[in-house]
C-alpha cells in the first residue's frame, strides 16, 4: 500500500490502542523507531505499548528506560523496521 504521511497520520487517529512490535535481535534504528512512534502516539492521547521477542540490548536501553508503556486492550498492531 502506498499512502502519504498525511494519510497515515489520519489513519492513526482512528484508533486509540496500539502495540508496536519490533524484529528479532533489535538494533538501534529498530528500537528508536519503535519507541519514538510509541511516544508520538502517546503525545496525541493514544495508549501504546512496545513488544518484541528479544530483549532490548543494554547498549540501547537509554532510548527505552524512561518510556512508560501503557496497558492496552485489543490493540492495533504496527510493525516497525521490517523488510516486508
Amino acid at each position: 500500500m502506498d499512502i502519504s504521511v498525511r494519510e497515515m497520520a489520519e489513519k492513526l487517529k482512528e484508533y486509540d490502542n496500539y502495540c508496536i512490535v519490533y524484529h528479532i535481535r533489535p538494533d538501534g534504528d529498530c528500537i528508536g523507531s519503535a519507541f519514538g512512534l510509541c511516544l508520538a502516539l502517546q503525545s496525541v492521547g493514544k495508549k501504546c505499548t512496545v513488544r518484541g521477542q528479544d530483549e532490548i540490548p543494554r547498549i540501547h536501553r537509554y532510548m527505552t528506560d524512561k518510556v512508560r508503556c501503557d496497558d492496552v486492550g485489543e490493540p492495533v498492531y504496527i510493525a516497525v523496521d521490517c523488510a516486508t
